[in-house]
């Protein structure tokens, strides 16, 4: 089952939110009606309170940082705004400074009978539009689960919804039997590749994957952003392992792919 939330504000956890959305997909209603898989806006507040999933005040979710990045490029937006009719004379790689700037956490689980889990929160990119929803709240985008794949991702929202990343990861992971090779054809061929996007320049995104099969496991994490952090867990570890995972020297993200990967 499948359940999300986007464009909400107020929610304490939006992730808890969204988990009860999905767990109510088990839930019949009454004259036959669909229980929805994604709510937004103000209807989502709406169910998180009738529901006692916890709310506050939205400027308490808002951190000193946060708001001192807002500020900042809200200064370069307004400066590149004057001089947009000379946008030849003044680059400020401001749009590159934006697309750089990503915050989505994602998380893939298998407990001890082999299912797997996976849950997928973003704040969204900066400056969007008021109402936007990005890939974490699109099945197939953000996330992706079946009996043995579990997929989360990261970068610009647009772009994994558009080539439904996530979803083509796990699909070419069970029709090849190297993960490695078929994440890798994912990127090249699916996202870096793909005449979805033909026209956008810098494609930006990471994917991190489980797939438990046999009885064994393997955890793949690949990205053209300049970075991404990875943190993993087992029963039997004493403490979690963590790893910055960065683009080789000399080479560029949204052009370039790194893809590593750990057994279990």
């Amino acid at each position: 089952t499948f359940g999300a939330c986007g464009a909400v504000t107020g929610v304490k956890n939006p992730v808890l939110l969204a988990r009860h959305i999905c767990d109510q997909q088990r839930v019949p209603l009454s004259l036959g009606r669909i229980p929805p898989c994604l709510l937004a806006g103000e209807g989502a507040h709406r169910y998180a309170i009738e529901h006692n999933i916890a709310t506050v005040a939205p400027d308490s979710l808002i951190s000193d940082k946060a708001i001192r990045t807002f500020k900042h490029c809200m200064k370069r937006f307004n400066r590149h705004q004057e001089h947009e009719d000379k946008r030849m004379k003044y680059n400020t790689g401001f749009t590159s400074e934006l697309q750089k700037q990503m915050d989505t956490v994602g998380a893939v689980c298998v407990d001890t009978k082999g299912n797997i889990a996976v849950a997928c929160s973003s704040g969204g990119v900066l400056l969007k539009r008021s109402g936007r929803i990005g890939q974490a709240a699109m099945q197939g985008a953000g996330c992706w689960a079946d009996s043995t794949v579990g997929v989360v991702s990261t970068g610009c929202g647009e772009h994994l919804m558009a080539t439904c990343l996530a979803r083509e990861a796990a699909r070419n992971i069970h029709a090849s039997d190297c993960p490695t090779s078929a994440l890798h054809s994912t990127f090249v061929d699916g996202f870096l590749g793909s005449p979805l996007l033909s026209n956008v320049e810098e494609k930006l995104a990471g994917l991190l994957v489980i797939q438990v099969k046999g009885g064994r496991g393997e955890m793949l994490y690949a990205h053209t952003t300049d970075s991404m952090c990875i943190g993993y867990m087992a029963t039997n570890n004493k403490k979690p392992k963590s790893r910055m995972s960065r683009l080789p020297a000399g080479s560029k993200h949204g052009f370039s792919l790194t893809l590593e990967g750990v057994s279990f």
